[in-house]
């Protein structure tokens, strides 16, 4: 399909509304249990979520080849190749993700810690949701593959709303428990409609050849994402290990909320993962993707402050006025909204080193910076100097990871002192977003404090717009 920008805006615009319904949906469903839990309970359950989390990798990198490589068959007109991919790659999902609940299951039978002892039930179950997961995300995929972005993005509206819905419901009569119950069912219930599309024109597929085509680059995907989510997820990781239950809840509230704006990213990054891997395998030339690169970087790096502005303006009140346990959680909000930015325009860096398959650079980023904030998270637990600092460790995080994919990404075009320059001025663009906050520091008065923020984001738009037009974006 030939790419031009008003295609690329209407898809972006499709999985940007789907995507915030999701992300909105996943908001209040982080407000219910919270409220409800408390900051101990909501800490149990995140706990228990992590489990799902790393669960969902547990395929050895089949689906990660699979989504990679089919973009690029399709690009070069090699449909039945491409569908030879896909059904090997869930044959082999089904087959790894059962495998992953049966070796949950036989862990929580010998293992006699406290933890695991009180909640067995909840993560036996939630590991069950693991391999229908892999169908549901498979399907998914799938429709993106066929640039049906729009009907994926109703499915994944459709699984958030009925998950809030019975999770919540389940959740007031039978605990932590009935919240992964509820999960569960509106998972099972989703994916029993979707896979009639994900599985269309495909079968069971044990084929040697294909198997190890999607496995040989899969697992290294496997190893990126599985990093990339450890990397994201090393903050968490480290409050459930160093920090109290409550802090973790406190934690995961301030996250939940300041990742918002990050769903602009990952809607722009699906539509742009799925053109350059076409481009790309039509022409196999890193110069015929530049332009993908370029333009999502400096969409993202002016648009996003706008959101990260009105999250940070309207968070305090909001969760005085709903969350009143929680009102230390907002000057989480504030500082994690900074890296979380550097974090969502590393993803079409991220994105341009898979296509060229530069894999090497984003394991080995993973991998120091995962040891750097664990080693530093630790030290911080060991010297009780506060989880607040977790934050600071999470952001000087981002902003290195987005700064090493950017070099490893433009050493391609630019030299290092111009690579340098461009970082330093994406690095000066995120103090819009801190002197938005700053006003809540100084100011008492509420009201002049949002009047301030408001008005700053008002005159960064209008800027923001005039200068895109000018670019021709």
């Amino acid at each position: 399909m030939t790419w031009t920008r008003k295609k690329a805006l209407k898809d972006v615009s499709i999985l940007t509304i789907s995507q915030y319904t999701v992300q909105f949906i996943t908001a209040l469903r982080g407000f219910l249990f919270a409220k409800y839990l408390g900051p101990e309970g909501f800490g149990v359950w995140a706990s228990i979520y992590l489990f799902y989390t790393y669960g969902q990798y547990c395929h050895f990198g089949v689906f990660n080849g699979a989504a990679i490589l089919v973009p690029e068959k399709i690009g070069a007109g090699k449909e039945e190749e491409a569908n030879k991919l896909l059904s090997s790659a869930i044959t082999w999902m089904n087959v790894f993700g059962l495998l992953f609940f049966i070796f949950i299951a036989i862990y929580i039978s010998f293992n006699k810690s406290p933890f695991i002892s009180t909640y067995w039930l909840p993560i036996l179950i939630v590991s069950f949701a693991v391999p229908i997961y892999q169908n549901y995300i498979f399907s998914i995929y799938r429709l993106q593959f066929q640039h049906n972005f729009k009907k994926s993005g109703i499915y994944q509206a459709l699984f958030a709303i009925s998950d809030v819905t019975i999770s919540f419901i389940l959740l007031l009569q039978f605990g932590i428990a009935g919240a992964f119950i509820g999960m569960l069912i509106s998972l099972s219930i989703i994916t029993l409609f979707i896979v009639k599309n994900g599985y269309k024109g495909l079968f069971i597929y044990f084929d040697k050849f294909y198997f190890k085509t999607v496995l040989k680059y899969g697992f290294q995907l496997l190893i990126i994402s599985f990093t990339f989510v450890f990397l994201t997820t090393a903050d968490k990781y480290s409050l459930a290990s160093f920090f109290s239950k409550s802090d973790m809840g406190y934690y995961s509230i301030a996250l939940s909320i300041a990742m918002l704006p990050y769903t602009i990213s990952l809607a722009l990054q699906g539509v742009i993962t799925q053109r350059m891997l076409e481009e790309y395998g039509k022409t196999n030339d890193i110069n015929s993707i530049k332009l993908f690169l370029d333009e999502s970087i400096l969409a993202i790096a002016l648009i996003t402050p706008i959101f990260f502005i009105l999250i940070n303006t309207f968070a305090e009140p909001l969760i005085s006025l709903f969350l009143p346990k929680y009102t230390s959680s907002t000057t989480l909000i504030y500082k994690l909204s900074i890296g979380i930015y550097f974090l969502s325009i590393s993803n079409f860096c991220y994105t341009f080193l898979i296509v060229i398959k530069k894999n090497i650079h984003i394991i080995a980023s993973n991998f120091f910076l995962i040891i750097l904030a664990i080693f530093s998270n630790y030290m911080i637990s060991k010297h009780q100097l506060g989880f607040t600092l977790v934050v600071i460790v999470t952001i000087a995080t981002y902003l290195l990871y987005f700064s090493l994919l950017y070099f490893f990404s433009y050493k391609n075009y630019y030299n290092t002192q111009k690579n340098f320059f461009t970082i330093l001025k994406i690095i000066f663009i995120s103090s819009v977003i801190i002197i938005a906050f700053l006003p809540k520091y100084f100011i008492s008065n509420i009201f002049l404090q949002i009047f301030l923020s408001l008005f700053l984001n008002l005159v960064w738009s209008i800027f923001v717009i005039y200068y895109l037009k000018k670019k021709t974006l």
